[in-house]
């Protein structure tokens, strides 16, 4: 049987429905993430939903399902940006100058597909913002600079620099990449040639 929350107060009713509730949506959550971190960040996404709408939490005992509804909606959320991510890393893909793409599908390893993603943290505010409105919020030129303020000329300018920033960062990184790649390898052949001749 469910506990009831007893205060008319909305910070200690609050407080009460957190007590109750909150390790049995920490668990649902559990069983539906692939790691312990994300479980907990959604956990506290739900009760901060939750006290959002402390006014809306039904009156008397607070039953788990509603609890639980709103903590699957914040599920829901995070696999849809994660979706929206991977659909984002395309497009950003796609701002790297045509002999470079294939590097980023020829990566052996799928988790270095966030290279570019990589890159692009690295560069200025200015480079992101223009390629963020360009390549990811699906503006015209026209109206990406109506919002940055300059005129369209000005626009092509920061973009194609924006660009050039872009690639000379990927490329680093997955210089870098390779490298470590190779050292690897050259270390894992060396310990097998060490074996063979023992």
């Amino acid at each position: 049987m469910e506990e009831e929350p007893t205060s008319d107060d909305p910070v200690a009713r609050f407080e009460e429905v957190f007590r109750i509730h909150y390790g049995p949506a920490l668990a649902y959550l559990r069983r539906r993430t692939d790691n312990a971190g994300d479980a907990e960040d959604l956990a506290a996404a739900t009760f901060l939903a939750v006290w959002r709408r402390i006014d809306e939490v039904p009156a008397g005992p607070v039953p788990r399902r509603w609890i639980l509804r709103i903590a699957e909606g914040q599920l829901s959320n995070l696999r849809r940006g994660r979706r929206r991510r991977g659909v984002l890393l395309q497009r950003l893909v796609c701002q790297l100058p045509r002999g470079r793409q294939t590097d980023v599908d020829d990566i052996e390893d799928p988790s270095d597909e966030g290279l570019a993603m990589l890159a692009f943290t690295r560069l200025r505010r200015p480079d992101q913002e223009v390629l963020s409105l360009i390549t990811w919020e699906d503006l015209s030129r026209t109206e990406a600079a109506a919002l940055l303020g300059c005129s369209e000329n000005a626009l092509n300018i920061r973009l194609h620099r924006a660009r050039r920033s872009l690639q000379r960062e990927y490329e680093a990184l997955s210089e870098t990449t390779k490298r470590r790649r190779g050292q690897g390898r050259l270390g894992g052949g060396a310990a097998s040639e060490g074996v063979a001749g023992d």
